[in-house]
């Protein structure tokens, strides 16, 4: 099989990198295209996964629709040259604009509602379109719903294991009372309009943390002087075995969230929206707490009773009625390009 999975986001690494691994260890042919944007690059390169750069982030909604039409060019030009049998992304419309350029199957994985935009741009060309089955929405007859989240192509017990090593290496020390903050850069095409925290929330927020436990923060923009000696001392690739030692986790982030809560961290979501598998996780296992962008005291109330409190063990119980009900999103991903690449076969 030859498979053209298109990266455009950091979560894309993650979710696809155990798939790409197996292909390449059955001897499957693979490309990966990727995109400057925040740190996936750097990811690709920390997991030593061989990648095309073909486009950078657009700023600003214009900017982003000339990216797409770069993007569209230079991926169809990659994949001549190529010749997949299939194209694979997730949110993202350019590997099914191009399968479709092809006469070749196309597949997205979709988890995330209010993806608007890129959505409205793949499924008219797209194949088939895969989303958990917490996805609030039904997109006809081309999508098909799997029981679990993509969290957990990564973050499964089959695909990660916890290195209790790396925190005492990185100056920290295990078993400690910690919680991990992170907050990201809401430039995407899906954040225009959303609201999120403004710089004094986001310190309001760390320093009250910091009464009750260790803080350390993640983040894409400079953090101020004075909270500088928190920043994650981890590299961007090992973040999760920092999450997994921790004991809560709070962000502005849907998908760390999710990442956090799969490991059986209690997430803190700030966010006015949501997400169907946040809601998931939340109302089916109570490890995901979502609260909105102008009540952060009440996200703290919450805080304080999860860091002060003894529901550890029944966090631990949660995730794992979570891992009995969830199946294997990299089994499913493997499964599901055999079956579509066996159209293009067909046709040969």
């Amino acid at each position: 099989m030859r498979t053209l999975y298109d990266i455009v986001h950091p979560a894309d690494v993650h979710f696809f990198r155990r798939a790409i691994g197996q292909q390449l260890a059955r001897g499957d042919a693979v490309l990966v295209t990727s995109r400057h944007k925040d740190v996936t690059v750097d990811l690709l390169d920390a997991f030593g996964i061989r990648h095309q750069v073909i486009s950078r982030r657009g700023r600003g909604m214009g900017g982003l629709l000339l990216e797409l039409g770069l993007r569209d060019s230079r991926l169809l030009r990659a994949a001549r040259a190529f010749a997949p049998d299939i194209t694979v992304a997730n949110n993202s419309p350019s590997a099914a604009h191009v399968g479709r350029l092809l006469g070749i199957p196309s597949l997205v994985f979709d988890d995330t509602e209010i993806h608007r935009l890129n959505r409205m741009l793949y499924l008219p060309a797209v194949t088939e379109v895969h989303s958990p089955d917490c996805f609030r929405m039904r997109l006809g007859r081309k999508h098909r719903l799997y029981p679990s989240y993509h969290a957990l192509a990564y973050l499964h017990p089959a695909h990660f294991t916890w290195d209790t090593d790396l925190l005492a290496r990185a100056g920290l020390v295990p078993g400690r009372r910690r919680v991990v903050v992170r907050f990201v850069e809401s430039t995407a095409s899906h954040d225009f309009g959303a609201r999120g925290l403004d710089d004094a929330a986001r310190r309001h927020l760390i320093e009250t943390l910091g009464r009750w436990a260790e803080v350390k923060v993640s983040t894409e923009a400079a953090l101020p002087p004075a909270l500088a000696p928190l920043r994650c001392p981890l590299p961007v690739h090992q973040i999760h075995h920092l999450i997994a030692g921790s004991t809560l986790f709070v962000a502005d982030s849907a998908t760390m969230c999710a990442e956090a809560a799969v490991l059986g961290v209690p997430a803190i979501y700030l966010d006015d929206r949501g997400r169907g598998y946040t809601d998931d996780l939340s109302t089916r296992y109570g490890l995901c707490f979502r609260f909105p962008v102008n009540a952060v005291q009440d996200a703290l109330a919450q805080a304080q009773a999860i860091l002060l409190g003894s529901q550890r063990a029944a966090f631990v119980a949660s995730r794992g009625r979570l891992l009995q009900d969830k199946l294997d999103p990299v089994r499913y991903q493997i499964e599901t390009l055999d079956r579509l690449s066996a159209r293009t076969a067909a046709k040969a």
